[in-house]
């Protein structure tokens, strides 16, 4: 078996880096196709990124969607668990539990419509107020546990951010409701 050399590996890891921001949506089929050499050989950086990221059904996605939108959710549920260990002082289960079970279902959506449509989406003039609501309160909401701060203040602000969170979290969800924003607003 021939020794790897330095150019080979350079090639190796450009065409795997180039695959990978085709998968993420940051480059189109035919930049890429400029950008990689006509060498047909097959690598093992290649065969690799092949094995990890499959072409996927749409029954494939559609299991993949609803189970991670179904343990994300669960996760967010189950961490109500760990409210009285808030309200004592001590938020940092709760807060992670909570922030990480809403990061994964919200992810669930990349299973049906892929990375690059789903920051599209979520940046879309629609819901781009919303989403920047929702993800700076998960982030704040990450931040503000480990801030030495009197647990009451610490309490407050928590509970203020995830309200904010819960509330923008359903705004943005109905923005994909033909009408439910409007609907909604009337209601209210």
């Amino acid at each position: 078996m021939p020794r790897p050399t330095l150019d080979g590996i350079r090639q190796a890891s450009m065409q795997t880096i180039n695959k990978g921001k085709l998968m993420v949506g940051l480059t189109s089929e035919e930049e890429m196709e400029s950008q990689v050499s006509n060498d047909s050989e097959s690598t093992y950086l290649d065969e690799a990124a092949d094995i990890l990221c499959p072409d996927m059904t749409f029954q494939q996605r559609l299991i993949g969607f609803a189970s991670c939108f179904t343990i994300g959710y669960l996760i967010t549920f189950m961490s109500f668990k760990f409210f009285i260990e808030l309200i004592e002082g001590y938020p940092v289960p709760f807060a992670l539990n909570y922030s990480f079970g809403n990061i994964m279902s919200l992810m669930s959506s990349c299973f049906l419509c892929g990375p690059r449509k789903q920051f599209k989406n979520l940046f879309d003039d629609t819901r781009r107020q919303t989403s920047i609501v929702y993800l700076s309160c998960l982030g704040a909401t990450l931040v503000v546990v480990f801030l030495p701060i009197q647990w009451v203040l610490q309490l407050f602000i928590l509970i203020c951010l995830l309200i904010t969170q819960c509330l923008s979290s359903f705004w943005y969800s109905l923005s994909y409701i033909p009408y439910g924003r409007r609907t909604v607003a009337r209601v209210v």
